[in-house]
């Protein structure tokens, strides 16, 4: 967490070319979905693709990062392996 406590991208994130998915999780106590930044923020990025997952009786908010089963299929789907789901919001910029 030290590492990127001074890191802002917002500057350059116009510049970015790459597809990019963000994830986020509605309960996330680190990012919270209703002060909107990732959403705000990733519609900077042409290519990108926010993915808010729902809150579930199992979900652990910002520890969901660690657990990879919740969205790898967007990591299959950037890397071009198709795969409909359900449950989730996503959306390319």
């Amino acid at each position: 967490m030290d590492s990127s406590r001074d890191y802002d991208p917002r500057p350059d994130l116009e510049k970015v070319k790459a597809r990019v998915i963000a994830v986020n999780f509605a309960d996330d106590e680190l990012n919270p979905v209703e002060v909107k930044t990732a959403e705000r923020e990733i519609a900077r990025v042409k290519t990108a693709k926010l993915i808010v997952l729902p809150a579930g009786p199992d979900s652990k908010g910002h520890q969901n990062l660690q657990r990879a089963a919740l969205w790898k299929q967007y990591v299959s789907e950037l890397l071009g392996r198709r795969r409909r789901v359900s449950g989730a919001v996503a959306r390319w910029g």
